[in-house]
Order: C-alpha cells, then structure tokens, then sequence
C-alpha cells in the first residue's frame, strides 16, 4: 500500500492511497463471498462460489465497486495509523481510479486536529485560598432546615414578613397581557427576597380575597429580554394567607433529621458546608489554572467541523435545561429576543475556548503519559452497573464498547488534571 499526504487548508490533509493488483485480491474475494451469500449462485453454496465465476456472473465492473468499499473499509484505519494522523470526524472518501487489472487508487480527505504547543508548566502559579465557614452561611442553612420544616396554618391576618401568602397573579406591559405572564396558586415566602425586588412589600398587608393592582421594574439582567429593566404592571389576587412557625432549633428538631443532638447537627451542617466551600474551591483552581495554560500555550487553526460540533453540543445543553424548567425552546428563544442560529454565533467564542481547553488536557496527558488501564475501567463500569442494577436498558448501554471508551476518556481527563493542579497550585 503506497500512501502520500498532501496538506489542504483549514486543518485538512489529503491522503492518496494506492493498492496493487495483488493487495486488491483479497478485497475482490471478500466482495465475492458477499455478493454470492446474498444471491448464490446455481451449484454453488452461499458464499462459496469461486472469485472468478463470480465475477463472470456479476461483470468486472461490479465487482470492482463490491471491492472498492471492502478496501476503504480495510485500508483507511491502517492507513491514518501508519501516517499517525489524529483526525476527527468521517473522511470524504474520492475513488480516483478503479479498473479491473490496474492499481486501484483512492483519497480521503481528513480534518485533523489541531497542532498544540504547550507552555511550560511550571512558569504557571495558582494560588490557594484559605477556606473559611462564614457563620451567616451556617445560620442562613439553619434558617433553611427550620423553614423546610415550618408548621403552615391559615390565617386571617394581614400579610407580613412571617407569612406565606398564595395568590393568582397577571402580569402585563404597556397594558398587553404578558405570554406567560399569568399564574395561579402563586406561592410568595414573604421572609425571602423575590425575584422581582419590592414584590413582597406590595402584598404586605393584604388580607385573603384581597386585590391590588401596581408596578414594578423587572430587573435589567433579566432572562426574558421583553421584560428586562421594563415597567410591568401587576393584578393580584390574595387566595390564602399562612401562619408559618419555625421549629426551635433543639435536640428533638435535631432528631427528627436523624441526628442525636443539636451539637451532631451543628457539626454536619457545618462539614457539608465546608465541603461545598473546598468543592467551589477546587472547580476555581481547575479553571483558573486551564485558563492559564491556554491562555500561554500556542494552538493551531480550529478546523469548523470541531467548532460547529461544540457549538451544537452547547445548544444542546441549553435545550436541555430549558426543558428540565418546563419551557418550550420556541418560547425560550421569544422570550430571548433571538434565534437559533443567533444564539449559535454568540456561543462560538466559548466554544473555541471549550476546545482549546480540551485539546490542552490532551496534549499534556500524551506528554506526560498519562493513561488509564484496563483495569480502572473494569472498575468503574462494574460501579455504574451496580448503581443501575435495577435497569436493564441502561445496563445495557454500560456494557457496550462506547461507554468503556467514554469512561476512559473521562478517567483519563481526571488524572490529567490531577496531574495538572499537582504541577501549578502553590
């Protein structure tokens, strides 16, 4: 197999290869046992039918295209293997010659990944942060706990900062009914800061079967960009006002959430806390220290196939989430005052810094040899198969070849970072 490269634009490369006549044989035989196991030939069993009556039946030319596919298919991988190209994507396959008796000569245009020089590492410093509990963090999860727990009665006070209070609400602007705008059973904490400031101050006072009409300024950082750092006008409906009492924050409180005391609680609120404050530390450092790397490491042309897939792969996390919250994406995108392909282009610059930082996570575990064995995959499948015992679908899928390599790819990005934080955090 003689195979030669030639470099295009925009991070493709051309590759040429060319199969003798002998080197096509065994492809032609392949294609043979093929075409006669799907249509045998009279005296002949499936599939066993000589290379030479098969092609006298089927023609020279069919033969040659049976075979073709059967020599991409056979010649392609080893041929990036050998030339050791990292591509990404399917190649554009072009079958340059084909004639029964000739050399046999095709190309496939690959897009390759792009070149990475790394900085040195250790000119990168990230500095820990001393991790300290603020006690307001401690008594606002007290706060949280007791509220979870509140004992709820109907009341008929007027509402103040200690109340619940339900309503059915409209909302319009400039006097049309807002999309969405309308709410029924609205529940308010009157305790908590609303989404929109100064809302719980107008229901303040209100008693059930109340109604007030009023105005307010939706904030200028609003997700729903009609609304956002607009005057709105409300109608609301006072249907129930609720007593709330807290819990005291005692032994007995402390064992109805399964602890043995108020001093075990205090301690547990106190671990989880500091847990979440080491865990938001870490992410910092992560993040700061792949930006740096980027940011002083040199890359080559980001290829449009990667662009558009991570482009796509974002849209597709923000149509899950949108629908994780119950709104529709024509709704969302209205509401954002954009289209898709809008939003395609805002996410474009975040995209090239996603790659970047992927490829950098890359290089450097080729550098540094990092790897996972086979058997750290073993382990972590067998993980995942006992957390989904009880699904055979998704068992299933933890079973197949893809999911093996997603999980090395993940715990080999694990390690890389590891490696990375152990190299540049001081």
């Amino acid at each position: 197999m003689n195979i030669t490269t030639k470099k295009l634009p925009k991070s493709e490369l051309e590759l040429t290869i060319e199969l003798t006549v002998d080197e096509m044989k065994p492809f032609l035989e392949k294609a043979a046992v093929r075409l006669s196991t799907e249509k045998p030939l009279e005296g002949f069993r499936p599939g066993k039918a000589p290379l030479d009556v098969v092609t006298k039946k089927y023609g020279e030319a069919v033969m040659m295209e049976a075979a073709a596919e059967e020599a991409v298919r056979g010649t392609y991988g080893k041929a990036v293997t050998q030339e050791k190209i990292l591509s990404i994507g399917s190649p554009s396959i072009d079958v340059k010659k084909m004639a029964h008796g000739n050399p046999f000569i095709y190309t496939a245009t690959v897009t390759l990944l792009p070149e990475v020089t790394l900085c040195d590492l250790t000119t990168i410093k990230i500095d820990k942060k001393e991790i300290k509990l603020p006690e307001d963090d401690v008594e606002r999860a007290i706060k949280d706990l007791r509220n979870m727990r509140a004992s709820e009665v109907i009341t008929d006070a007027a509402a103040d900062k200690t109340h619940k209070v339900v309503i059915d609400m409209d909302m319009k602007l400039d006097n049309v009914p807002l999309e969405g705008g309308q709410a029924k059973g609205h529940h308010v904490h009157m305790s908590e800061e609303h989404y929109i400031p100064g809302f719980t101050d107008m229901l303040l006072g209100l008693k059930k079967g109340d109604s007030k009409t009023f105005t307010l300024t939706f904030p200028k950082e609003h997700y729903q960009k009609n609304v956002a750092g607009k005057l709105v006008e409300f109608v609301v409906n006072v249907k129930e006002v609720y007593d709330r009492k807290l819990p005291e924050y005692n032994d007995e409180f402390a064992k109805a959430l399964g602890q043995k005391s108020v001093t075990d609680l205090d301690k547990l609120i106190r671990e989880n806390l500091l847990h979440e404050l080491q865990h938001k530390e870490d992410q910092r450092q992560e993040i700061a220290a792949i930006e740096q790397i980027v940011r002083t490491s040199k890359f080559g042309d980001i290829p449009d196939l990667m662009a558009n897939e991570e482009i796509g792969r974002m849209i597709f996390e923000l149509r899950d989430g949108v629908s994780q919250r119950g709104l529709e994406w024509k709704d969302y995108l209205e509401k954002a005052g954009k289209s898709e392909n809008q939003l395609k282009l805002d996410f474009a610059p975040q995209a090239i810094d996603r790659i970047k930082a992927a490829l950098t996570i890359r290089a450097i575990a080729a550098e540094n040899s990092i790897d996972v064995t086979d058997a750290e995959v073993a382990d972590e499948v067998a993980r995942e198969l006992t957390v989904h015992a009880d699904d055979a679908v998704v068992q299933e899928q933890i079973r197949s070849d893809e999911y093996a390599d997603r999980v090395r790819s993940v715990l080999r990005n694990r390690k890389t970072i590891a490696f990375i934080k152990e190299k540049v955090i001081r």
